[in-house]
């Protein structure tokens, strides 16, 4: 970054993209081929679509928005992946564990496999972001989500509660720690849903917004990368971070855009 007199900065990269097209159509207030912003979050979190045109972003070349790829994401991603890891976690820690953080116990390969995860990941996704590949960063920082579901299944944890309790905290405890890493890696897309899985965990802090936040009044990246809970911490009551897109809502808004076209074409015609 090249800094001017003041408090001006001039930007040492300026990336551009491609045209983001919304059903193979070419964006168009005129025509009719558009979604209005106002209108879109009068019935969906703002998060949605943060998320969704993150990963629909056209870097290299043209890409479609779709009410269906929106649905998808949202659905399978957001919901089934992120939103269910969490919610898991976060009830059985209550069931079980009385809401606090269990102990972390001995280690198994498993274990320490995820944990090397969330000092990879949040660095991968960096270096994505440094070079303005915003479609890969949301990627990366979702493969953390899955990365967390996947040791959930495998270590199993509602089989250890019968037979190691030990070793079942452990797998909760590094759960956790997985949520409270997405929470702070993943609010540049969804800070609200990040506000509302940190206030799950317990975690007051807010997540640094410049570099210049120093000490303790926020959560930095690199918070991102290590184990920020400590055992016995209590959590709060889980909540669900998203609530699907139904087929009826997607049916409804692609009636409504294509309304809008045929009365825009209408209006275009000679009389």
């Amino acid at each position: 970054m090249l800094k001017l007199k003041g408090d001006f900065v001039l930007p040492a990269h300026e990336p551009g993209n491609e045209y983001l097209n919304i059903k193979g159509l070419k964006l168009s207030t005129s025509r009719g081929c558009a979604i209005w912003l106002n209108d879109f979050l009068d019935r969906y979190p703002v998060d949605f679509l943060r998320y969704g045109l993150a990963r629909m972003m056209p870097e290299t070349k043209d890409s479609d928005f779709t009410w269906e790829g929106l649905q998808a994401l949202v659905n399978n991603e957001l919901a089934d992946t992120l939103g269910n890891f969490v919610n898991r976690t976060m009830t059985f820690a209550h069931k079980h564990f009385d809401g606090q953080v269990p102990k972390l116990g001995e280690l198994c390969q498993r274990d320490t496999d995820l944990i090397a995860e969330i000092a990879r990941i949040p660095e991968q996704v960096a270096v994505s972001l440094s070079k303005f590949r915003f479609r890969d960063a949301a990627e990366e920082m979702m493969s953390l989500a899955r990365v967390g579901n996947k040791y959930f299944n495998d270590s199993e944890p509602w089989r250890t509660r019968k037979t190691d309790l030990g070793a079942c905290g452990t797998t909760i405890h590094l759960s956790l720690q997985v949520c409270a890493a997405l929470s702070i890696l993943m609010d540049p897309l969804l800070p609200t849903a990040c506000r509302t899985l940190r206030r799950q965990l317990g975690m007051v802090r807010s997540v640094a917004s410049t570099p210049d936040q120093q000490g303790d009044e926020a959560f930095r990246w690199e918070d991102a990368q290590r184990l920020v809970l400590e055992a016995g911490h209590t959590l709060n009551a889980p909540e669900i971070l998203f609530q699907k897109i139904t087929d009826a809502a997607i049916a409804a808004e692609n009636e409504a855009l294509a309304v809008m076209q045929a009365k825009s074409e209408s209006q275009d015609k000679p009389y």
